[in-house]
């Protein structure tokens, strides 16, 4: 697409522009008095219906003789925003309207001194720089990163209080927290323990093997009298591994001030779930099995979700507990719990070794105040299987703030599968092509648009 110079155009610049920020809040500047008489080409669109939409691009050559689109020279007026990725946009003039043509990114700004011939009169040449930018798709398809685990994604992005994915390297010997300063230890330090043993789900992250032994970590600094909730996904596939997931208070032990731990204990032999509690006070312990419940279908090799909630009612304990976002549990007790002061998990099978028997943990994470749905957790666990192609392009992109025009019905188009660590464009692309859907670049912001394939039929008639 060229514009001849006859034709009234704008070219506009946003100079330190949020790109993670709404693309209606960015200042433009016009630096169409620096642009040259040129015929500008805006090249768009995909090769054919079975390729993917390649990302736009256009070439403008603008007037430099003061450095200001200079990347990196102090003196610029624009300094220090004369870099890569900065919006650009043009419009052109058609019957006393302004319509944007083309809104990308600038990929480089390239100048050039002293430009023309030299070699006439006294001529010294020009200083030009040419700016070339591309569309959004430019940049997501350039040296990114895989995105995590839907999951560890959701809990990251729910503020916890600590967050442990547990997808240390086979040489490690501690837990190191994604979110929080707490590292998770061994309760037994010459223990068998399996760091990095398998993944419970092609698209999470791999998981510990606790074996002989558990995890847990002292927190400080996360008190709240309110209560704690804490989530953690495992996964039994070999051996009759029991297993407990344990929280417990601030308290010291000392008198008036109890320490409270409470366990909930899994037991795929007997196929059983129970709840205890456990309170230390000048020096007494005293504990009791709060209640016991038959847990059938969990003990399949597949993820599953465990969810413990305590909250402080007055004198009393309301204690939750939610396997994969469905009740259990659910007791009041008196006591007190004097907000979240440690956390673990851990199991032991008398007789068998660590290779005999194979229970996987991963995503521990732990709120004081709230946390997010257990549905929302449930279905990040899942990698979102089932959310139909449209829902999964609109969801990631608002995860990755980019913005998404939809020109049709996105509960309208095909359901996919479960959500992959890859690179977001792959992700994005996966989801429309299963949809036969067209993902491109909008034309009037630096932003996506996808069109439903539903919304293509019949566009022929």
């Amino acid at each position: 697409m060229d514009f001849p110079s006859r034709i009234g155009l704008r070219v506009e610049i946003a100079f330190g522009a949020n790109l993670s920020a709404d693309p209606d809040t960015w200042d433009w500047t016009d630096v169409s008095g620096d642009v040259h008489s040129q015929s500008i080409q805006i090249t768009r669109g995909r090769q054919d219906e079975a390729s993917s939409v390649e990302p736009s691009s256009v070439a403008v050559e603008l007037d430099n003789p003061d450095g200001d689109y200079t990347p990196r020279r102090p003196q610029s007026r624009y300094f220090p925003y004369v870099r890569r990725s900065t919006p650009l946009r043009i419009s052109v003039q058609w019957q006393g309207e302004w319509h944007v043509r083309f809104a990308g990114e600038v990929a480089e700004w390239a100048p050039t001194w002293p430009y023309g011939d030299l070699s006439s009169g006294d001529y010294e040449g020009e200083a030009r720089v040419k700016v070339t930018a591309s569309g959004i798709l430019r940049r997501l398809g350039q040296g990114q990163a895989a995105l995590h685990s839907a999951l560890r994604r959701r809990i990251v992005d729910s503020d916890p209080v600590g967050y442990w994915p547990l997808d240390d390297g086979k040489d490690t010997f501690s837990a190191r927290p994604v979110v929080g300063r707490a590292q998770l230890f061994p309760w037994i330090r010459e223990a068998e323990i399996k760091w990095a043993d398998a993944e419970m789900a092609p698209w999470l992250e791999s998981s510990v093997n606790v074996a002989k032994t558990g995890i847990s970590s002292r927190i400080h600094g996360a008190y709240d009298t309110d209560g704690v909730t804490a989530d953690i996904v495992f996964a039994r596939s070999e051996g009759a591994a029991v297993s407990t997931m344990l929280v417990a208070d601030a308290g010291s032990g000392d008198p008036g001030d109890p320490f409270t731990q409470i366990q909930v204990r899994t037991d795929p032999d007997d196929d059983e779930i129970d709840l205890s509690i456990k309170v230390t006070e000048d020096g007494a312990e005293s504990s009791s099995t709060l209640d016991t419940v038959t847990a059938r279908g969990f003990w399949d090799g597949r993820p599953h979700h465990l969810r413990l909630v305590v909250e402080q009612g007055g004198s009393d304990l309301d204690i939750t507990v939610l396997i994969d976002g469905e009740e259990v549990i659910t007791v009041v007790e008196p006591g007190q719990f004097a907000g979240l002061g440690g956390i673990g998990m851990g199991r032991s099978t008398p007789g068998l070794t660590v290779d005999e028997q194979t229970f996987l943990v991963a995503h521990l994470a732990a709120w004081t105040a709230d946390p997010p749905p257990v549905t929302d957790m449930v279905r990040a666990m899942r990698g979102h299987r089932g959310e139909t192609a449209g829902r999964r392009i609109e969801r990631l992109c608002s995860e990755e703030g980019i913005a998404l025009e939809v020109h049709g019905d996105l509960d309208q188009t095909m359901v996919v599968g479960p959500q992959h660590p890859e690179t977001l464009l792959d992700l994005l692309q996966q989801a429309a092509e299963v949809d036969a859907g067209i993902l491109y670049e909008a034309r009037e912001t630096p932003s996506l648009a996808y069109r439903p394939g539903r919304s293509t039929y019949n566009q022929g008639e």
